[in-house]
C-alpha cells in the first residue's frame, strides 16, 4: 500500500502474514510488515521492519507502522541515556570473575529504573534535574558531594544539592 502525504513524501506499506520464523517444518509463524518513506525526490529516507503476532491488513497497516517506530524511538533514547549521560553501559564489565559482569550490569539497569521512577515522582530529584540541566551533571554533583560529606538519606543529599549556593568559595577570601 502506497500512500503520498502533502510534503510529496510516499508511504510504503508491505506486509505478509503467517511467515516461518525459520526454515525447520515445526518453526513459529509470524506477520512481517515493513514501512519506508521515500522523499519527493525519490530517496529512501527511512525503512523500518518488525514481526508481530497481530494479523496485518489495510485497516490496521498504518497504525502498526506508527507503534513500531514509537517503539523504536522510545529503546534508542533509552539505549542512548544508558551510554551517553553518565550510566556507562558501554564499559565492558568482564574483568571480574563469570558473573560479575552480567550482576554489575544488571545494577546499572536497576538504578536506570529507579531514577526513570524519580523523574515521573520525587520532587527533590525532578529539582536538582532542573537545576543541574543534564544527567551527567547531576551525577558530578552527587559523586562530589558525596565524596565530602555522609548523608542519612538520598533525600538530605539531594536536598543538599537543590540548596548549595552557587556563589559559595569555600577556603578564599574575596578581595
Amino acid at each position: 500500500m502506497e500512500i503520498k502525504d502533502t510534503k510529496g513524501r510516499t508511504h510504503q506499506y508491505r506486509w505478509k502474514n503467517k511467515v516461518p520464523l525459520h526454515g525447520q517444518e515445526d518453526a513459529v509463524e509470524v506477520n512481517y510488515f515493513e514501512y519506508k518513506i521515500i522523499n519527493e525526490k525519490g530517496k529512501v529516507t527511512s525503512t523500518n521492519s518488525w514481526v508481530t503476532d497481530v494479523k496485518i491488513n489495510k485497516k490496521n497497516i498504518i497504525k502498526m507502522a506508527k507503534a513500531g517506530r514509537c517503539r523504536w524511538k522510545i529503546e534508542n533514547e533509552c539505549f542512548n541515556t544508558l551510554k551517553n549521560q553518565g550510566y556507562c553501559i558501554e564499559h565492558n564489565y568482564g574483568h571480574g570473575k563469570h558473573y560479575l559482569n552480567y550482576n554489575l550490569y544488571l545494577i546499572t539497569l536497576l538504578a536506570f529504573y529507579f531514577h526513570q521512577i524519580f523523574e515521573l515522582t520525587d520532587k527533590v530529584y525532578q529539582g536538582c534535574r532542573k537545576k543541574f540541566g543534564s544527567k551527567r551533571h547531576l551525577w558530578e554533583k552527587l559523586r562530589g558531594a558525596i565524596y565530602f560529606f555522609i548523608f542519612s538519606s538520598w533525600e538530605t543529599l539531594l536536598t543538599y544539592l537543590l540548596e548549595e549556593q552557587e556563589d559559595i568559595k569555600i577556603g578564599f577570601k574575596s578581595s
